[in-house]
């Protein structure tokens, strides 16, 4: 039984669960075994200790009544008035039960007697059954603060009681016959009493349940000594037999639980808990105090008059005063002023820290200034607290700390978000807050401009003399601009760029414009090096070309590259021209992610002829865009804008994918000597996977090599890049055919020949334009097809358009055509019949 209890109860519910059943197999054993032998006192003997028995109930009785009356103003619960009410009556019935016992003098009235005693007994045990179920089923409430009623309830009710029992004792039935033993009566109420008892342990046993309180299992424990107390009254046959002793004791043993029990709750439990909170609080005041003392910001408290009444230690160094000295001070006159450079001290009233008291709610302070005792003004920033109790103010608390390095910290960071770490002039953000500062102050009338300028050829600068000089250079720029102009604002952004700002109309800024370009033109001397540079710039104007500086840095940047396709060392104002071609190629931008996944890219196929022979020796392959709206976008429009979007790396691979494709189709028709040219830009040639793509590509369709003719610009072939020669070098290496497009178009220099193995050269179309009618032209382009077939390369003609051309170029060997004359571009599925018509079996259509 001990292990089974211990598997679900607490120390506490096994004590009193081993109580319950000791009681109960007591009270049983002596019924069962001991009723007919059980020891009789003599009468006056037991008088003796019925008188001691009862005597220590009653007192007991009054001890909880008192414990009950003393503690409902502070506990005001309802529960503690009906225990009073019980008790205090118990113990006065009681009282008189004991005076008219047998033996004893009896009271005023009446004399005493052993059916008046009992039912003075009965009655304080009915009372103290129902009072304690009262107790155990009702609700403990609060109740109003009132102890005159209780007090002259319980006197009226015994008074009303014992005037009942007194005045009709001659009447009253029988409940105990000497020498027999109780009534039928008297056991009837005995087990109604019982009952009532056993339904208030019934009762308080699922009340344990929810809350398993030590105090609700002393009253339990009480209950159960009660109870038994009452099964051994209603039964015993001699009023003087040791089982009418033990029942007295009984009661007197779960009054003393229940004395107990009602001590716990409302003395030790609160005790206790009240005791703990003070450990509590007493705990958390010496952490606080420490974590006060350790804290890296200052901490004062001000009473309600504005007087310091605590400050922590490092309050004290941060101030430089000790406690002693503010203590019981009004040191907002001491500490305070207003703003960094404000010197007079501020106002009170309108002193943040005092404001949070008018308010009632934290203000913070991000900014500010204490003066310390030595005078010196430490920046600081803080948080004043409002104290307030039961709605009242009666202090306030200040946390507070020194941001000096923190100042000098987001000064820092600001010098490195807002300047050039290499010129030491504002950056792009700094220049775009001011512009953006700019445009939103500015009136209707106002006019500025936004300069945006570039080194031309800055690279060639630092591969020549180094990245240390070509940083010099850029510091030295960077002062001559300041020195311009005393209104023009400078910014370097990234590499050779600059921005610059500058208020007035568009003479004023021409002024500036060219103004620059001479300073910048004028040689600079750099470690005995003189280095020459040039600049070329894109001017914007508020508010024509935009309304915020976003736009107006773009746009200038437009127009910079509109400057520099022009020439370089110039300047350009952007212009509705300008806008007009921005928006299209916004457009075609936007237009171009669709088109490459719609399909919307072509490819079409224009001959390659040998002029005298009149045979058709390869195909080039040129991308087209048809838009299911807007038709033919013209290549020279979105080749371009593919190529600065990269774009052009999946229109290529499209491109020389369909070519390829197409080529090994006519090849398979009989064009076996047919040749693709296809040309590739540098963005494709610095492509590692396009380049692995390339050399792939016989193998994938069956062609060789030789098949495929690749055409790089010759713009491209003037880059000194040591990777891009090696891609050129690896792929004629894999035998495939290398043409310079567009030679002689704005270039004079052919020493790229020396590295580059080349096949073919195509002269530029704008030098056959006009070789019939330009005999300069004509003895240039004489100057190329001699020096190409020296140099044993191929030669084709471009933009062959008239038949003077043809014959112009007739004189010469080797010299193939490409142009209207022999055909535009036409798509795949014209191009078999076109090589059919004009193949060499058949008549020629060119004469």
């Amino acid at each position: 039984m001990k292990n089974r209890l211990s598997l679900h109860m607490n120390k506490s519910e096994q004590k009193t669960a081993g109580m319950t059943i000791l009681v109960f197999l007591t009270t049983t054993f002596l019924f069962i075994f001991f009723q007919q032998h059980l020891f009789v006192y003599d009468e006056n003997h037991f008088l003796v200790f019925h008188i001691l028995l009862e005597l220590a109930s009653i007192v007991i009785s009054f001890t909880i009544a008192m414990q009950s009356w003393i503690f409902f103003p502070y506990s005001r619960l309802k529960n503690d008035i009906n225990i009073f009410i019980a008790f205090f009556s118990i113990a006065i019935l009681d009282l008189f039960h004991m005076m008219t016992y047998k033996g004893m003098p009896g009271l005023v009235l009446v004399d005493s007697s052993a059916n008046l005693a009992t039912w003075f007994w009965i009655t304080a045990r009915l009372t103290q059954s129902i009072f304690l179920l009262v107790f155990v089923a009702g609700q403990n409430k609060e109740t109003a603060n009132q102890r005159k009623k209780p007090f002259i309830f319980s006197l009226l009710y015994v008074t009303l009681v014992s005037g009942i029992l007194m005045i009709f004792h001659e009447h009253l039935p029988t409940l105990v016959v000497d020498g027999e033993g109780t009534t039928t009566l008297k056991k009837g109420l005995e087990i109604l009493i019982v009952f009532i008892i056993a339904l208030s342990i019934f009762r308080l046993h699922f009340h344990y349940k929810r809350e398993r309180t030590s105090s609700t299992l002393d009253i339990i424990l009480a209950l159960v000594f009660l109870l038994n107390s009452e099964l051994i009254f209603s039964s015993y046959t001699s009023v003087y037999d040791s089982i009418n002793m033990l029942g007295h004791l009984y009661k007197i043993i779960g009054y003393v639980y229940f004395m107990r029990g009602i001590y716990v709750a409302n003395i030790k439990t609160p005790f206790h808990a009240l005791f703990e909170t003070r450990s509590a609080l007493r705990k958390r005041e010496n952490q606080i105090q420490a974590i006060t003392d350790s804290l890296g910001e200052g901490i004062f408290v001000l009473d309600k008059n504005r007087k310091l009444v605590f400050i922590n230690p490092e309050g004290e160094r941060l101030l430089g005063y000790k406690k002693h000295e503010l203590i019981g001070k009004e040191i907002h006159d001491l500490i305070h002023v207003h703003g960094e450079n404000n010197e007079h001290i501020m106002d009170p009233e309108e002193c943040p820290i005092h404001r949070c008291l008018k308010v009632k709610t934290t203000v913070r302070t991000d900014d500010d200034i204490f003066i310390r005792k030595d005078g010196y003004k430490m920046p600081v920033s803080y948080t004043a607290t409002p104290l307030i109790e039961n709605n009242e103010i009666i202090g306030s608390v200040v946390a507070f700390q020194n941001i000096e390095k923190q100042k000098q910290y987001v000064k820092k960071i600001k010098q490195q978000a807002y300047y050039d770490m290499l010129t030491g002039l504002p950056n792009r953000r700094y220049f775009l807050e001011k512009l953006d500062e700019e445009v939103n102050k500015a009136n209707v009338t106002e006019q500025f401009a936004v300069l945006y300028l570039d080194l031309d050829n800055f690279k060639n600068i630092n591969d020549s003399f180094g990245h240390v000089v070509g940083d010099r250079l850029l510091r030295e720029i960077g002062k001559r601009l300041n020195s311009i102009h005393t209104d023009l604002f400078v910014s370097h952004h990234s590499g050779d760029e600059f921005a610059l700002f500058i208020k007035g109309n568009k003479e004023k800024v021409e002024t500036v414009a060219k103004k620059i370009i001479e300073v910048i033109n004028r040689p600079f001397s750099i470690d005995s090096l003189e280095i020459f540079t040039s600049a070329s710039i894109g001017i914007s104007m508020f508010p024509y070309d935009g309304l915020d500086g976003t736009k107006l840095l773009q746009v200038s940047d437009i127009a910079l590259f509109e400057a520099k396709k022009k020439g370089k060392n110039r300047y350009l104002f952007y212009s509705d021209e300008l806008e007009q071609r921005r928006i299209r190629n916004a457009w075609i931008e936007q237009h171009l992610y669709a088109a490459i996944s719609n399909g919307e890219i072509s490819v079409h196929y224009q001959p390659i002829v040998d002029l005298r022979t009149k045979e058709i020796s390869g195909l080039e392959a040129l991308a087209r865009w048809k838009h299911p709206k807007s038709g033919f976008i013209p290549p020279s429009e979105f080749i371009q804008v593919a190529e600065n979007n990269g774009l052009i790396i999946p229109i290529g691979s499209q491109v020389m994918e369909t070519a390829a494709q197409d080529l090994k189709q006519l090849h398979e028709k009989g064009f076996q000597h047919l040749y693709i040219s296809i040309n590739l830009s540098l963005k494709q040639l610095k492509h590692s996977d396009f380049i692995k793509r390339i050399i792939s590509l016989p193998e994938i369709y069956g062609l060789k090599p030789e098949h495929f003719q690749f055409e790089i610009t010759e713009t491209v072939a003037l880059f000194e890049d040591s990777d891009l020669i090696r891609t050129i070098k690896k792929l004629k290496e894999q035998q495939f055919r290398i043409a310079i497009d567009d030679f002689g178009k704005g270039f004079s220099s052919i020493g790229y020949l020396k590295q580059i193995t080349v096949d073919t050269i195509k002269i530029d179309k704008s030098y056959v334009f006009d070789l019939c009618k330009d005999k300069e032209i004509a003895k240039l382009t004489n100057a190329i097809i001699a020096m190409a077939n020296f140099l044993q390369l191929k030669i084709i003609a471009e933009g062959v358009e008239l038949s003077e051309h043809v014959n112009f170029l007739n004189k010469y060997q080797n010299v193939l055509g490409q142009g209207y004359y022999f055909s535009r571009p036409i798509p795949f599925d014209q191009i078999t019949t076109y090589l059919q018509k004009h193949s060499k079996s058949m008549k020629s259509d060119w004469g």
